[in-house]
This record gives structure tokens, sequence and C-alpha cells, in this order.
């Protein structure tokens, strides 16, 4: 009994080193190991490794060692569509190996049940060989009984869609010419060989070769609408492509896809300057196009310089060379009332708007839907270059007003741009400084600091229809700059009170404006901590009520400020207090 256990043990260490030796080493096949192993252990023909699920059959194909794999051919119960952890069948591993005589034997032998058989990424097997860039593989293969040269796999690519994207310059030209291979094949998303050529290749060889054959559709449109040549203008460095497309007959230069793009729009959006300034120059090609939004490929050129900081040189060229050509159209609006110099005034891209207003075609006063002007835009978003640029032109109006009755002057002091307020200021004979908003502001009103300045006159405590004064709004801005120098001007009122009886502590304490707060606090001896509003709520409850613990923490560091006033409204007896509104300087 315990010699032939003894004996058990030992056959199975033996087994187990053949297991470690032969299935899961990476290490070249021996023909002769192959064969001690199994005459011991057969059932092992079919045994996986643990990493890649590849057996002796998988390993035998993909080292190109034919004489393995004709004994391996030969036992019983071999399994020739075992698949591996990616689907690899045997004849799939067999097509990696440079030594590829083991496809033409297994093919030959007929020991492949199915020459179109996908793996787990739906390549079949002439698919594999293209993305090995093997012609002699893939003429083999297409020229067998059987197989499927405009095969649905792969993401419904074919075989000549997937070398001319993977640009196999010499199987696409193969493919291309022979029989049976659909030429305008669309795959999943609508794309042909063309799509995927203009794309990738660089050359007109596989254009000259391939798409000139007659029955060739130039015009194909993806399932977003786009043409060969959309795609063509789309990539850097297809000219010579884009030059063949235009030139074919029936080729449609002004093509929309379903976004209203044209081919010169996304040559202007995504293309190279050489072909911009080809097709631009182009009988028939319409540069003024728009768009399902209403963009001009003019504006579509001036939208990529603010989405590409990297290529920004690049895009302005194309902007430049655009707005040079006679006929261009300046003032197009899209959908949102946008023109190419309103986006260049709210990105502040100056060399555009410089050269918009050499050429004199463009509306320096358009207005966007929210009747922004380009003034209004370059003083919303802070661009100082472009405003000292504009109020450089007579024809500009300083006093526009958008739909909220703001004028630039409004935009710039209420964003604290004291710098583009100055430059403001420097045309006040031209403003009109009792232009009110809709909340019934003046922009001295709004813009106080810059405008006593100027004017000499003690704006500090006027009160707006809500009660508020420049320190109300300066301190709800969180404009710490404009606070601070509030503060230290003479005649300022810090506890003047709104309709709702809050004084500008009471909103930086409601907002957790702590450096703000620090600033009022340095002027103690004019400010009312404690005061409470319409509501009986005081600072210290305001910024309690509203989370903010940092503000919570550092009121109650000041010994003026009463932690426990009662703000119930049920208790109160009379009315809070208030202090007089104050409108005299």
């Amino acid at each position: 009994m315990t010699s032939t256990m003894e004996h058990s043990h030992q056959n199975k260490k033996t087994r187990d080193e053949f297991v470690k030796t032969m299935i899961h080493s990476s290490d070249s096949l021996s023909l002769i190991e192959i064969q001690e192993m199994l005459r011991h252990y057969p059932d092992l023909i079919n045994e996986p490794d643990e990493e890649n699920r590849n057996t002796l059959l998988h390993r035998a194909c993909q080292q190109g060692q034919l004489a393995c794999v004709q004994f391996l051919a030969g036992q019983e119960g071999v399994d020739w569509n075992q698949r591996n952890s990616v689907g690899d069948t045997p004849f799939h591993k067999a097509l990696q190996s440079e030594e590829w005589g083991v496809v033409q034997w297994m093919v030959r032998q007929q020991v492949v049940e199915d020459i179109n058989l996908p793996d787990f990424w739906d390549r079949t097997p002439l698919k594999r060989a293209i993305f090995c860039n093997r012609l002699d593989m893939v003429q083999f293969l297409a020229n067998q009984e059987g197989i499927e040269l405009n095969s649905p796999h792969y993401g419904n690519d074919s075989p000549l869609h997937i070398a001319c994207r993977e640009e196999n310059l010499e199987i696409a030209q193969w493919l291309g010419r022979k029989e049976g291979v659909d030429l305008n094949r669309k795959n999943g998303v609508g794309c042909t060989a063309l799509h995927c050529a203009a794309r990738t290749f660089h050359n007109l060889d596989i254009f000259e070769s391939v798409f000139s054959q007659e029955g060739v559709d130039l015009n194909p449109q993806d399932e977003w609408g786009s043409t060969p040549l959309h795609y063509a203008c789309a990539n850097y460095g297809r000219l010579e492509v884009v030059k063949w497309l235009a030139s074919q007959d029936g080729v449609k230069l002004n093509e929309r896809d379903h976004s209203g793009k044209t081919p010169f729009h996304r040559a202007c959006s995504f293309g190279s300057i050489e072909v911009v300034k080809w097709l631009g120059s182009q009988e028939g090609v319409e540069i003024n196009v728009q768009d399902v939004p209403g963009k001009t490929p003019l504006y579509s050129a001036c939208e990529n310089m603010d989405r590409s900081y990297s290529a920004y040189n690049k895009w302005r060229e194309t902007v430049e060379w655009l707005i040079q050509q006679e006929g261009i159209a300046f003032n197009v609006q899209d959908e949102l009332g946008d023109t190419p110099l309103l986006l260049a005034c709210r990105c502040g891209h100056l060399e555009i708007v410089k050269v918009s207003i050499d050429r004199d075609r463009a509306d320096l006063n358009v207005q966007d839907n929210d009747r922004n002007t380009p003034l209004h835009l370059a003083c919303l978003y802070g661009c100082e270059n472009v405003v000292g640029v504009l109020l450089n032109q007579d024809e500009v109006d300083i006093n526009a007003q958008n739909k909220g009755g703001d004028t630039p002057m409004h935009l710039a002091c209420e964003c604290g741009y004291l710098e583009i307020g100055k430059k403001l200021l420097l045309c006040q004979d031209k403003m009109n400084r009792k232009l009110q908003n809709k909340d019934e502001d003046t922009s001295l009103h709004v813009a106080c600091q810059a405008m006593t300045r100027q004017s000499g006159v003690n704006l500090f405590n006027v009160q707006n229809n809500n009660g508020r004064t420049p320190l109300h709004l300066a301190c709800k801005s969180d404009s710490s700059n404009l606070v601070k120098w509030l503060s230290t001007q003479e005649g300022v009122q810090f506890d003047v009170q709104d309709k709702d009886g809050n004084t500008p502590f009471h909103i930086v304490c409601k907002y957790g404006y702590l450096e703000i707060a620090k600033i009022l606090t340095d002027q103690r001896d004019r400010v009312d901590l404690n005061l409470q509003n319409c509501s009986g709520h005081a600072p210290l409850h305001l910024a309690a009520k509203n989370g903010h613990l940092n503000m919570v923490r550092w009121l109650l560091t000041h010994g003026d400020v009463l932690a426990e006033i009662d703000n119930s409204i049920d208790n109160q007896e009379t009315q809070p207090r208030k202090k007089q509104r104050t409108t005299e300087s």
C-alpha cells in the first residue's frame, strides 16, 4: 500500500514538472519534449496555461513550428477551435508568426473549420493579417474559397476600411483592385474606405489607383453628414488630398454635414493654413456660408483660437488671411448674435481686433442677443488692451446699453477693473452719466470709485432703489480692493442700512467674505458690529445661519460682538433698531 502511494506521488510530481516546463513556460517548444509529455499524459493535449489560456497548439502555431503543429494535429482529441483569453484560436495565433507556412498548411489541410471566425475583438483572420501588414498573407487568405472580402465584423469595418485606416498602402491598393471588394461599403458609422483614406493617407497613390475607378462614390456621407472632403480638410497636411478630391468631377465643394458645416468650415476650424488658402480661393467655394448655429468659417477660426492655446499662432494666421479676403463677411451673426469681432473682444484677441478695424468693414457697435457691444464684452472680461484700441475709434458708442441697461462703464466697475474704468473716464466728455441700468443704478453709482476722482462729488453714500450704497455693492461682489479703497475715503458711512436693514457688514458676514470683514473692522469706530436688520439678525447671526464657521470663530474673537443677541422676532416688543438712510455727502 505504501509503495503504491509513493509511486502515485512520484507520478504527480512528474506531471507537475511537465505542466510547469511545457504548459506554463513561454520558451520555444521542442517536438521531442511534446512527444515525451503526451506519451505519458495525453490528457494535457488541450491544457491551457494560467496567464493567457494558450494551449500547446496555440504556442506551436504562434512560434511557426510546423513540425510541432503537424504532430499535435495527429493526436486524438486536439481542439483546433479552443480559444485563449482574448478569443484567439490556434489559427489566429498562426497569423502572428513570421513563418507563415503553418497558415498555409492549416488552410490546405482544412483543419480550419471557419476561415472567417473572428476573435473576441471581432477581427477575422483576414483583418488580423492586415493589422500585421502582411501583404503575402492577405493575398493568400483573400483568394481562399468562402473568404468574406467585405466582412461586417470589427465595428462593421471591411478589410479595405482597415487597410486604409492603418495606412497599409500596398494592401489597400491590392484589395481596392480585387474583384468582389465593395469600394462604397459603409461601416457602423457610415464611413466608406474613401473616408478612411482621406483621413490617413498623405500621398495620392491610393486615390489614383483605387478611388479613381468607375463607380466610386466621391460624396458619401457618414452618420454625421461628413464627406471624404470634410475629412481631408479637417486634418493637417492633407493639401494634395484636398486638391485631388476637389478636382474630381461631381465632388460637392459646399456639401453640408448635419451641423451645417462645409469642408471650408472644417478647414478653417481644424486644417492647415495651406488648405484654407487653396480651398478658399477656388471658384464656387462659399466663404461666408453659415452652419446650423449660424457660424461662418471666419467665426469658426476665431473660435478655435480661443480653444487651442498651443496652436494660437496657427489659427491667428488663418483668421488674418480670411479677414484680408474680398467679400468676407465681418458682421454675420450666429444664433446668439455673436460676430467674429464680438468673439475676439470677449477673448482678448488684440491682433484680430486691430486687423478687423484696419479693414474698415467690421461694425464696432454690433450687439449680440444680450445687446452687448464689442466694448461691453471687452470691459466685462477685463481685456484692457482691447478696450484701449476700441476707445480710439470715434464711432464706438461708449454709452451703449445692454439688455440689463448696463453701459461698458457699469460692467467695468462692477467687475472691479479699475484700469479699464480709468480708460473709460478719459472719454468722459462723451459719457452720459445719467444712464441707468435695470436696477436704476447709474454708472456713477456703480463706478463711484473711479467717478469720484474725476467729478469731485461725494457719491459714496448715494442709495439705489434697494437702499444700497456703493459700499454695499462692493461688499456683495467680494471686491476687496474696492472696499479697501472706499474705507479710506472721507465721508463714507459704514452703517447705512438697505431696505432690509442690512449694512455692508451684514452682507460680508452673510456670504462669509472674511477678508472684507477684516477690512471693515479696521474701522471699528465707524462700524456697529451688533446692528440688527429688519429681521432682527445681527451680522453674527447671518454668519452662523449660512454655515460660515471661520467667520463665526473670527467674530467671537472680538469682545464687542455680542454672541447672545436675541434675534427671535416673536419676542421682540419693538421694531428692530434701524438707522436712518443717508443720501447726503
